[in-house]
């Protein structure tokens, strides 16, 4: 197989990579995630050597396997099956959440201000990677702050966004890992948390994660709480 760098790969040795790799997530040697990430890039490969650096952490003589004689029934590896599927996303998703909450714990620093003050007039606000105090006041007239936490620490265990807005509002980007408590008024407004498909939902962390508390109001106006994953 000494000239397979210099070859374009077929749709058939793309499904035979695909295969490789279904039988290494079922054997443990891959993750879901990392499942999906190679897979993708098996089914967008152009050249061979892209699926044989694809699965050379993965089995012996992967050219081979894929481009020898007989390559089209060399893959031994089968695909998973559906309860091994979902034992590998459950697994996954346990880990994730172990390491989700490792990290929460290393969110709450102190060190800084005990309060913050935020204005936005005919304008924005935006707030990123910074030092979150104990309170925060934020003040939207006909304007918009974007407050991203994803990259911050926290000044206290309870961290309480006071969130006020007319003709305006505020967007929160928070990660996994913080509780989240909604209150406020909203007069022809109102407050709205989102949770992206996949990310730990706040209400399922333990009593000791981060407590962010949303206050304030909002007058045609209004707040939207997004966790993020990852």
């Amino acid at each position: 197989m000494s000239d397979y760098k210099d070859k374009r790969c077929t749709d058939q040795e793309r499904s035979a990579a695909v295969e490789v790799l279904s039988g290494a997530m079922a054997d443990g040697q891959l993750t879901l995630t990392e499942f999906d990430e190679r897979s993708g890039k098996a089914h967008a490969a152009t050249q061979r050597s892209e699926l044989v650096d694809l699965l050379d952490d993965l089995v012996d003589e992967p050219a081979g396997l894929l481009f020898g004689p007989g390559a089209s029934t060399a893959v031994a590896h089968r695909a998973p099956s559906d309860a091994e599927w979902t034992a590998h996303q459950a697994s996954d998703a346990q880990r994730h959440r172990e390491m989700v909450l490792a990290r929460s714990r290393s969110l709450v620093t102190g060190g800084g201000s005990e309060t913050g003050f935020s204005l936005a007039i005919f304008g924005g606000v935006t707030k990123a990677a910074w030092q979150v105090p104990k309170a925060h006041w934020n003040f939207n007239i006909f304007g918009g702050s974007d407050f991203d936490l994803r990259d911050c620490r926290f000044n206290d265990p309870v961290t309480t966004l006071w969130l006020n807005s007319c003709f305006g509002g505020a967007d929160v980007l928070v990660p996994e890992g913080v509780r989240i408590e909604m209150g406020g008024l909203g007069i022809f407004g109102g407050n709205e948390l989102v949770v992206e498909n996949g990310a730990i939902h706040p209400n399922s962390l333990p009593e000791d994660a981060p407590l962010l508390l949303i206050r304030g109001l909002s007058i045609f106006g209004g707040v939207t709480v997004k966790v993020v994953r990852g």
